[in-house]
């Protein structure tokens, strides 16, 4: 970071473009990591398996969470 803000004024906005840009994918790449490593890893209370099914990736999971939490502010929780 410092090599790249000590380079002057000249292109200051492009490059600070390009390292949120970065930081954005490296959080895309970070949490479909955790995803695919979440059978790994596992709850306390789950027995011990090696493979576990993954249902989808990261995002779709998302998607479907948001989907689930609006559909029942919108129909009500009973």
């Amino acid at each position: 970071m410092r090599i790249v803000s000590a380079a002057g004024k000249e292109g200051a906005w492009a490059r600070r473009w390009v390292m949120c840009c970065g930081f954005i994918v490296y959080a895309f790449v970070g949490s479909q990591m955790a995803w695919t490593l979440r059978p790994f890893i596992g709850a306390p209370s789950m027995k011990f398996e090696l493979f576990r099914q993954l249902g989808g990736n990261f995002y779709s999971n998302i998607l479907a969470s948001i989907g689930e939490f609006l559909g029942s502010l919108w129909y009500g929780s009973g």
